[in-house]
């Protein structure tokens, strides 16, 4: 397979996970508890995304008022962990 189909695949999971957080009724703590309880590869596969995700808001050099707290709170989880191996989470 080539780049193209993982680009692709890729784009179309952003997309979903766009559309599961972009409602009004997502409760983050609730979906949170939730994963929290799932199956420990699950729950290291999601760590992974959201360390990769904080590393992503913590280098936006452009942000405005509707997310200025998330990069802010990326750039101080950043500093907090300078080794990049500090974010690393291994697929056992």
């Amino acid at each position: 397979m080539n780049d193209d189909y993982y680009d692709k695949r890729d784009a179309e999971k952003a997309a979903a996970l766009s559309n599961l957080i972009n409602d009004y009724g997502f409760n983050a703590r609730e979906v949170a508890k939730r994963m929290a309880r799932e199956h420990p590869t699950l729950e290291q596969n999601l760590m992974r995304f959201c360390a990769a995700f904080i590393e992503e808001m913590a280098a936006k050099s452009m942000f405005d008022a509707r997310n200025e707290a998330s990069v802010m709170f990326a750039r101080r989880v950043i500093a907090a962990t300078p080794d990049r191996d500090q974010r690393y989470f291994p697929i056992i």
